[in-house]
Order: structure tokens, then sequence, then C-alpha cells
């Protein structure tokens, strides 16, 4: 399908010279491009490269702002029609201005804006950088074995030779506006990197599929910590089915995502979450709050997602000690919109004056350790599905709390604690590998769920006795042998409790009956 072109190209005034030469095809809807582009354009503008933005566009006379805007990072804009997807940009933009008989003489990029990033700038420099430096003629990110293997087209990486190459050059020269993706592919992106092959020239890929299917959504989150400095942005608007972004949240999180662009993502994810009618995360409700304040860390927020969503559907009752300004409480009333009770106990007497539209929420203000507020905090409730402890962080208040409220968690309930980096510091009573830090203390809980494996050379108490004894405290073997897994995030600890016979490891189960390689479990059966 052939077209005319809406307008000529637009140089940019100061437009900078290089060798090298990058073809970013970004969608222009309501005078606009995506939200994301942004950063990806930045991120090329540093680049050693004449950057030439192509726009696919629905409306033929753009308005003159989108040109004032893209030129910050364009050398040059060039307008087409939206039709033909990548293929047809970049074949129109290299006949008309880069394969001629005097260029190019460096690299030709090939991208789009399908991509969310760079998530990793760093990374992102250094694989530029190793590109540029190759002499490999044609360098993908990544690669696909749907359909038989082949190349993902959303960055290609060509060298001068590739470009000037007759069976590449005419490659291009019979790409046709093809309206269908699929006809795209199977007549384009899947072909590619066979005719590059055949035509004797060198292929990298850098970051090659592990497993059958498209690597940008099933193994996104992989990727990223692999390396790869992107996240596609189909795992967030189309991918829901696929991707685990979640996880891909809290690897960007983990490697020094952009907190811009983190965001981005995060707002992605709620705009898609808002139309299935899926409830806002709690992330999302921090990022939206305007009430009272709320301090947490990120990591905690992605980790309390996955942790707390089998609470969100049901009536639950909570306890925070350690409210601060009172916004937790705000928020997680929202979170949890069926809770019943829900306390937040706070030594600073300025507590008093915290007030809430919700019932469910009570302040109680006082140590929570002593037996007085333990009584008025029992008074509210005499048991919790969820405690979450953002006291002092003091060792000896977070092991005494501990010993104090593990007996009053329901079967199946989280106690977490938060803040254990400060078990690290010396004036929270703490220090690495200090015998009565709290740490060491929640250490000895991995100890106490395999207990049944050691439970000949000693008991419960006794493993932890000597840090109870040094804060003054005592727990009782019934809380300890309910304790069923202990996991460590960075500075918080998850402990779930269960009834102490669904902790033990059970009996073997055997199944199957061909032992081709060992006949022993079949003995055991």
């Amino acid at each position: 399908m052939k077209m005319e072109k809406f307008s000529t190209l637009r140089p940019k005034e100061t437009a900078r010279t290089s060798q090298n030469t990058v073809i970013f095809v970004a969608v222009l809807v309501n005078n606009e491009i995506r939200a994301h582009t942004d950063a990806y354009l930045k991120a090329w503008r540093d680049k050693d490269c004449h950057v030439a933005l192509v726009l696919q566009s629905d409306d033929p006379n753009p308005d003159p702002k989108i040109y004032e805007h893209l030129m910050q990072y364009a050398d040059d804009v060039w307008i087409r029609p939206n039709m033909g997807y990548d293929f047809g940009a970049w074949s129109e933009y290299l006949l008309e201005n880069l394969i001629v008989d005097n260029g190019p003489k460096g690299r030709v990029f090939l991208v789009n804006d399908s991509l969310i990033g760079p998530t990793n700038p760093k990374a992102f420099d250094q694989l530029i950088g190793m590109i540029l430096d190759s002499e490999i003629d044609l360098v993908a990110m990544t690669d696909n074995h749907d359909h038989g293997h082949h190349l993902q087209s959303y960055f290609l990486a060509l060298s001068a030779k590739a470009i000037h190459t007759p069976a590449v050059k005419s490659f291009f020269e019979k790409i046709e506006n093809k309206n269908n993706v699929a006809e795209v592919v199977f007549s384009y992106e899947i072909p590619f990197g066979s005719i590059v092959q055949s035509a004797g020239l060198s292929i990298s890929i850098v970051f090659p599929a592990k497993t059958k299917g498209d690597p940008t959504l099933f193994e996104a989150a992989d990727l990223l910590r692999r390396g790869y400095p992107f996240v596609k942005r189909k795992c967030f608007f189309a991918g829901k089915q696929y991707a685990n972004r979640r996880e891909i949240l809290d690897t960007a999180l983990r490697i020094g995502c952009d907190k811009p662009l983190f965001e981005y993502m995060v707002s992605c994810m709620a705009d898609e979450d808002s139309a299935d009618g899926t409830k806002p995360s709690l992330f999302q409700l921090y990022q939206s709050h305007l009430g009272k304040v709320s301090d947490k860390w990120q990591i905690y927020l992605l980790t309390y997602d996955r942790v707390f969503s089998e609470f969100r559907p049901k009536p639950m009752r909570m306890l925070e000690i350690g409210i601060q300004n009172g916004g937790s409480l705000e928020i997680w009333s929202k979170y949890f919109d069926k809770i019943e009770t829900l306390v937040g106990c706070d030594i600073n007497p300025l507590c008093n004056g915290l007030t809430y539209e919700s019932l469910a929420i009570s302040v109680i203000v006082g140590d929570a350790n002593l037996p007085e507020t333990e009584q008025r905090i029992l008074q509210k409730s005499p048991s919790f599905n969820l405690i979450i402890d953002d006291g002092s962080h003091n060792s000896s208040d977070i092991v005494r709390s501990f010993c104090k409220y593990f007996s009053k968690l329901e079967n199946d309930g989280i106690y977490v604690i938060e803040d254990l980096h400060c078990s690290y510091f010396s004036g929270y009573e703490g220090g690495l590998k200090y015998e009565y830090s709290s740490m060491e203390f929640l250490k000895l809980l991995a100890d106490i769920v395999n207990y049944e494996h050691w439970s000949r050379q000693s008991d419960r108490q006794a493993l932890v006795n000597t840090i109870t004894s040094k804060w003054g405290v005592q727990i009782s073997d019934a809380d300890l042998a309910a304790v069923h897994s202990v996991e460590f995030v960075n500075s918080i600890c998850i402990v779930r409790k269960k009834p102490w016979d669904i902790n033990i490891l059970g009996g073997r189960i055997i199944a199957g009956t061909v032992a081709l390689v060992s006949e022993d479990p079949l003995r055991l059966k």
C-alpha cells in the first residue's frame, strides 16, 4: 500500500552531525506523543547520534508547538500518516535520507516508542556504547521463538556495511505499508534476520530469550535483572495476562529506576486496574493520599500488596504499633475496605489529637509494651489478623512486642516488623551479628520453623532464651510452635502464624510408578 507524505523533513537549525543515526518512530495522538516517550528521547539526545524522529500521525497538520517540544531531543522530525507500522516508517526514512550513495558511515538504530525507559540509565549507556564499538552488522535487543526464531524489531542496530548490502537495501525498498500487524510480522519482522544472515552479515542478540514466547512479556522482570534497560509498554497496557506487573515494578525499584519513570509505570497499572474493577494498589493509594502524613519505604508498599492481598476481601482486624502523624491508618482503612477494627498505638501524647471519620479506627496513646497500654489495646480487639510493628525500632522493644503480641495474632495472621535496618545500628541496640539484636532474634525464628529436625538437641524456648532474658520477656513454646514461616525483605520481616500441626513436615508424598533413575522412592511408597 503506497501513500503520499504529509510533509517534508523539518530539520533543527542546530542539528548535530554524526555518523550514527537513530530513526525513532513514535505515534502522535491528539498532537501529543505517548507520555513515556520523552524519557527515551532524552536518553538518545545525549548519545553520539543524529536523532531522526518519525511521527506517525492521523493529522497532516499537527500543532506547531509539538515541534518546539520535540526539537529538544530530535535533530529532525518527519511526519507521515499513521500506517504501515514501524517497518513502513523506517524504510521511508531510510530510502529518502540514508540509503544513498554517500551515507551512512556509522550505526543506524531502528527503534520505536514501545519501550518504557531507560529504567536503568547506566545500563542503557553501556549498551549503546557497546553497540557503537562493535563490528557486528546487526545487533538486536531480544529474539523470539514464536512462529520460528526471529529478531524482535523494536530495537535493531545496523552497521553501515549492512545498510549498503544489496540484499538489505532491496528488503527495505520492497516494504509496503501494511495495516495488519500479523502481516507485518510475517512479511518483515520474521524474515529480516534470515535475509541479513544469508547476505553473509554477522548478527548478535544482546538478551537472548530463555523460553519460547515473547521475552519482553514473559521474562520482563528477569530481563531487568540481566541488565535490560527497558520495560515494554505492552506489559502494562495489554500484557496483564502475561506479565507479572508487580514483579516488574519491584525489580525496577531494586535496580534504581528513575522515580518519575517508576511512578509512570505505576500509574499505567492504575489505569488498567481501574478499567477492570481491580482495587487500587497500596502504592497507588499512597500516591493519591492527601490527608494525614504517612512515611513508608517504597519496597514495603510493593511487598505488602503481595503479602496482604488475601485480607482485602475479608472483614479483618489490624494493629499498628507506631503511627506518628496517623496517615497510615487513613490509608489502611481504604486499602482494607472491609476492615472492622483498626487500632493504632503510639507513645507520643500529640497522637491524642488525631481524629478519623472511619468508626473502625481507634488510637491508643502509650507504650505498647506496658501492661496498661496492652489492656487498652485488647479492649478494642482481643486478637488481630495483621500486626505491624513500626514503633521505636529499638531491639528491646521489637523483641518485647513480638513476645507480647504474637500470641494475640489469629491463626493465618501476619506479624510484620518494619525498619529493621535500625537493628544494625548501635543507637538502636543493634549491630551486625550483635547477639541481642532484633535481627538475631528473628533469624532464630527460621530455626524455630525447622524445629522438628533438631528438637532432640534443645527446645524452642531455650533457643531464644538468651535474647528474651536480656530484654526481660518470655515467649511460650506454643507461640513459637505457631511460627509457620519467616520472610525477610529489605528492612522488614514477615512472620506468618498457623497451628503447630500444620507447621510440621508431614508425610512423604510419592507419585508415579516409573523409576528409571532410582527405585528408592518406590520402596518408600
